[in-house]
């Protein structure tokens, strides 16, 4: 693989690139040193959203897609373009170190569920320097934490120190479910059963992970497979989505990463069936039946399967 390195740059001057279909929405040039919300084509009120094609109200905030960004607002307010802001942060924190020129960072987003205020997505993003480098991940995020929409960076998944816990808006199964749930509904996974046998074969490890620390002390490493090339990254935890309520069981998809340049075109992941957790209980049946949002089994029957394509290049 090439050095994860290899791929950071300092952004001096980037343009933002929306475009879906032909369509252009929005440039905004961002320096280095802007602001966050500087990267956000902000709308003044929502006049450039034409015709959304799916949209639903809470009692607090509005959702609005229209194959181009996501806009999310509290209710009575213009909304923010969330794609966009979220591509422009992962492209600005993942290249800025990096002292190539004629750099690109490419993003694909889709909204794959709604829940509540949580938005889960499915977002690949690919940095072109000196080399070429593709990620892959599901995530969720919840409109009313405080904060922005952050990753952790590329060097802190690329150390092998398992990551607890998430900074802003981005969510961590640990928030929902207890250690002791979730290691048990990891070791039912029959890839994860698979790989932990072949580790004990090898003796890379002593039997069956007793807690979740042990479990992530192992599958935090580089050479901890899951599957033939792909693995658990070090914040696992905060890659999944809701994908559907099964027999009073919440099913959940994790996205694994790749070991390999052949791996980085397979998109991966791991199902796991959790208990419904009460605090969500309400919103995740809202979102079953459809009546507010949706789960990810039934993503295309509300914003269809195409991404929002967004693209930041250095001159």
């Amino acid at each position: 693989m090439y050095s994860r390195t290899q791929y950071l740059l300092v952004l001096m001057v980037v343009v933002i690139s929306c475009t879906t279909s032909g369509d252009r929405l929005s440039d905004t040039i961002v320096t280095a040193d802007s602001a966050p919300t500087a990267a956000i084509p902000t709308p003044s009120p929502l006049t450039s959203i034409s015709s959304p094609k799916w949209q639903v109200e809470t009692s607090r905030h509005f959702f609005r897609w229209d194959g181009n960004d996501l806009v999310v607002g509290r209710r009575g307010s213009s909304g923010r373009f969330i794609f966009s802001h979220i591509a422009s942060k992962v492209c600005r924190a993942n290249l800025r170190n990096d002292k190539s020129r004629n750099c690109r960072c490419e993003n694909s987003i889709k909204l794959v569920s709604l829940v509540g205020t949580i938005i889960g997505i499915d977002h690949e993003s690919s940095f072109s320097c000196q080399g070429a480098y593709l990620q892959w991940r599901f995530a969720s995020f919840d409109e009313e934490k405080p904060g922005d929409y952050e990753y952790p960076t590329l060097e802190e998944i690329d150390s092998e120190t398992p990551i607890r816990s998430t900074r802003g808006r981005l969510l961590s199964l640990s928030q929902f479910f207890s250690n002791e749930e979730i290691l048990s509904a990891l070791l039912m996974n029959q890839e994860i059963s698979k790989a932990i046998a072949e580790a004990s074969r090898l003796e890379r490890l002593n039997g069956v992970p007793q807690t979740l620390d042990e479990f992530n002390r192992y599958f935090a490493r580089y050479d901890a497979k899951v599957s033939f090339d792909s693995r658990l990254a070090n914040d696992y935890l905060s890659r999944f989505d809701f994908r559907e309520i099964r027999s009073e069981k919440l099913a959940i998809w994790i996205s694994l990463t790749p070991t390999s340049h052949a791996g980085q075109a397979n998109q991966d992941h791991i199902e796991i069936l959790m208990p419904i957790p009460e605090k969500l209980r309400s919103e995740l049946f809202d979102a079953e039946s459809g009546t507010v949002g949706f789960l990810m089994k039934n993503a295309a029957n509300y914003v269809g399967t195409k991404p929002a394509h967004f693209t930041v290049g250095a001159h």
